[in-house]
């Protein structure tokens, strides 16, 4: 409907536009044929000027007449149809720029260089093991009694740190029965040192295996008296100051604290 509104309109102004140009042709007509009737009465040469002129003004005039009826004559306009049969043709024009969609992205991709890989975390390193504490060359104890042989025997043959963590348990537990003997007093508490080395590392194979495992301050506690009964009242300290970080008891009420108190009156008794 619009489109047959349009083409009403077009075809309305164009012939208004033709019925001007008649009109104004008109006008030019009968004023060229009073300037040709005042023309005759006039000189020749003024009359050959004016009919130049007059063609002039006839050539002009013609010219705007052209141009009007040019600009009066509607343009065709395509009809429904016309404009139905017209629309497919842009589809295969789509699918034709599909393939060159297509061809640009694979230039870019192929441009593009391919990322590289990450690199693969490299493994942690595994803890190095503690090294086990190195053990003394067997004293002398051709004195000791057939207990006490044993049981050296057992420490220096032991391999890793539990088991000579036991057995020289057993050393330290002879050397603390015997302890009236001096002998078996000095042997004893020579050991304070590698019995703390041997307890840590023991220790911490043990929690490996059995998280809950319990400790005993037995070794400590023998340990502290041996040192102590030696003199050595501050390594007898330190041992139950180490002995109470583990959370050892030594089987008394008081604990290693008590047992400390102790040690320290002794230490004070000797030096007084």
């Amino acid at each position: 409907m619009f489109k047959i509104l349009v083409v009403v309109l077009l075809v309305a102004a164009g012939i208004f536009l033709y019925n001007r140009a008649q009109r104004l042709a008109k006008e030019e007509r009968d004023e060229a044929l009073k300037l040709k009737d005042r023309a005759s009465a006039m000189p020749q040469s003024p009359q050959a000027e004016t009919e130049n002129e007059t063609q002039e003004e006839h050539q002009s005039v013609d010219l705007d007449f052209a141009e009007s009826k040019e600009q009066a004559e509607p343009k065709p306009q395509p009809s429904a149809e016309q404009a139905v049969a017209e629309s497919p043709e842009l589809e295969p024009q789509t699918e034709n720029n599909a393939p060159e969609v297509e061809v640009g992205r694979a230039e870019v991709e192929a441009v593009l260089p391919e990322p590289e890989p990450e690199p693969e975390p490299e493994p942690e390193p595994e803890p190095e093991p503690e090294p086990e504490p190195v053990k003394a060359a067997a004293p002398d104890i051709s004195w000791g009694n057939i207990t006490l042989k044993r049981a050296m025997e057992q420490y220096q043959a032991s391999e890793g740190a539990i088991e000579a963590h036991d057995a020289l348990l057993a050393v330290i537990g002879e050397c603390y029965k015997q302890r009236k003997n001096s002998k078996y007093l000095q042997l004893g508490q020579e050991y304070d040192t590698a019995y703390s080395a041997l307890f840590a590392a023991s220790r911490e194979k043990v929690l490996s295996k059995s998280p809950k495992a319990e400790f005993k301050g037995t070794g400590f506690m023998q340990l502290s008296t041996l040192c102590s009964d030696a003199g050595r009242f501050d390594a007898a300290i330190a041992l139950c100051n180490k002995a109470i970080e583990y959370g050892l008891e030594d089987g008394t009420v008081t604990g290693f604290e008590g047992r400390i108190k102790r040690i320290e009156k002794a230490r004070d008794k000797a030096s007084a």
